[in-house]
């Protein structure tokens, strides 16, 4: 979700009061100048104005990413302000159901083609089994310079990041796992 630079939305009337705003998506963008206002024409605080920026994977060397970006400028006016970021990525690996013949040759192949072995061969003969796994995770909320947020009860920022590996390998040989993870939950 992106809005247009100078974009003004206004959620209240004089006779109907004030109106909720709720905005949802992977990435969140308020370019400079947005304004988001929930006032009745009065001037009376009553709509909370809420951005949820979320993302879910379980893909091994892939990023789980969510954002929201205020840009320069940007004014939200509401009862209550919610901004949250969240991201997720939870890779799962399986030795008796999940194929890892490419990942065995990414991570023995170099080494042992290097010494003049074909890796098929010596995984086959000596039953090595192997697996690397990556999750990463990035919630991120960025805020411009002279942004104002003007909320009558509260005003909420939240970024979470969660980033998981589970490895189970089982049979007989030599098993090597290596899950590596990295979470980043970020206000700027």
């Amino acid at each position: 979700l992106s809005m247009e630079a100078g974009t003004t939305i206004k959620s209240g009337s004089a006779t109907a009061g004030t109106g909720n705003l709720t905005f949802t998506g992977r990435h969140i963008i308020l370019n400079e100048g947005v304004t988001i206002d929930t006032r009745s024409s009065k001037g009376t605080f009553g709509g909370d104005i809420s951005l949820t920026a979320k993302y879910e994977t379980s893909l091994s060397g892939g990023v789980s990413s969510a954002s929201i970006t205020l840009g320069d400028d940007v004014t939200l006016i509401g009862k209550n302000i919610s901004l949250t970021a969240t991201a997720k990525n939870e890779v799962k690996y399986d030795s008796e159901t999940d194929d890892i013949s490419s990942l065995i040759d990414e991570f023995t192949g170099e080494i042992l083609e290097k010494i003049g072995i074909d890796p098929g061969e010596i995984t086959e003969q000596f039953n090595i089994s192997g697996v690397i796994t990556d999750a990463t995770a990035e919630a991120k909320i960025t805020i411009g310079d002279n942004v104002v947020m003007t909320a009558s009860e509260k005003l909420e920022l939240k970024t979470d990041a969660t980033a998981k590996n589970e490895l189970k390998l089982e049979g007989g040989g030599l098993a090597i796992g290596v899950g590596m993870t990295e979470a980043n939950s970020l206000i700027e």
